[in-house]
């Protein structure tokens, strides 16, 4: 695949990335705002990574690459790009979120969760933001990289992403305490 073509399989993913965002912000603001019980909302984010996972032992296992048209000829690119060995650490690594689905749903059933939260303008901004930050991350880094300089590819990214979500709890959970402090 020529850079062009990358180029503009790039552009058609970001926009697919982010119009299917909007529309799950969108939904999950319009479940809050229907104020149903918090568990069913765990229990459907449950389900939609239990799918994914499933889909990505599907393809680790067959080989085969589903999704849409545009996502599916990016993976054949970045299968190429990355090499075998990286793009089956990556799915092993997908793989995982079966753990997170599984304390998710122990939480959703057996935790007390807050009945009233309503995430304001700034935290989908702010989840917008984190995702094309990730993606725009990822996808320099594979687009301007050869083979040996992505040989530990899928460890560099695991442990950037695991460290910018530590990063991020633990700078929110400053701001809530300093907030109560100053506030209460």
């Amino acid at each position: 695949m020529d850079k062009s073509e990358v180029k503009k399989l790039r552009w058609k993913q970001w926009l697919v990335l982010n119009v299917f965002l909007i529309a799950l912000l969108a939904g999950f603001e319009t479940y809050l705002r229907m104020e149903l019980p918090p568990h069913w909302l765990l229990l459907g984010i449950v389900i939609a990574l239990l799918v994914i996972v499933s889909m990505q032992f599907y393809q680790w296992r067959t080989g085969k690459i589903i999704g849409l048209k545009i996502n599916r000829r990016i993976q054949r690119y970045e299968r190429e790009k990355i090499g075998e060995k990286q793009w089956n650490k990556q799915m092993k690594i997908g793989i995982s979120l079966l753990v997170f689905a599984g304390l998710l749903l122990l939480m959703a059933f057996f935790m007390p969760l807050p009945s009233k939260y309503h995430p304001t303008m700034g935290n989908h901004i702010g989840a917008l933001i984190g995702v094309n930050i990730g993606f725009l991350l990822r996808i320099r880094k594979i687009d301007r990289s050869n083979k040996e300089d992505l040989k530990n590819f899928s460890r560099d990214m695991t442990v950037r992403g695991v460290g910018g979500a530590i990063l991020v709890v633990a700078v929110g959970t400053v701001v809530v305490i300093a907030s109560a402090l100053i506030f209460f």
